[in-house]
């Protein structure tokens, strides 16, 4: 089983918030870059930072609802997420 889904699972599984908050951090930090580097390939700077944000939000917020069993599910997952946020970006 690759890192990035045990990871993911751990978190599933914990009740400890501090243990659950290492576990999101962890998780952020491996899938930031590419989801990031995903949104600013879609919109233009100006939007795309915040739109990044707010996809970042989401998964991390929806974390316990993830039920895949791979990396590919999870970053399908996350993809779709950030489609979403995309297509209807949210502003302040």
């Amino acid at each position: 089983m690759d890192d990035l889904i045990k990871i993911v699972r751990a978190y599933r599984l914990t009740a400890g918030l501090a243990e659950r908050l290492r576990l999101a951090e962890a998780i952020f930090h491996l899938i930031a870059p590419d989801l990031r580097a995903f949104v600013f390939s879609a919109l233009v700077p100006q939007a795309a930072e915040d739109v990044a944000q707010e996809v970042l939000i989401s998964i991390t917020n929806s974390l316990i609802k993830f039920e895949g069993k791979s990396n590919g599910e999870f970053w399908k997952w996350c993809y779709q997420i950030a489609r979403r946020k995309i297509r209807r970006p949210f502003f302040y």
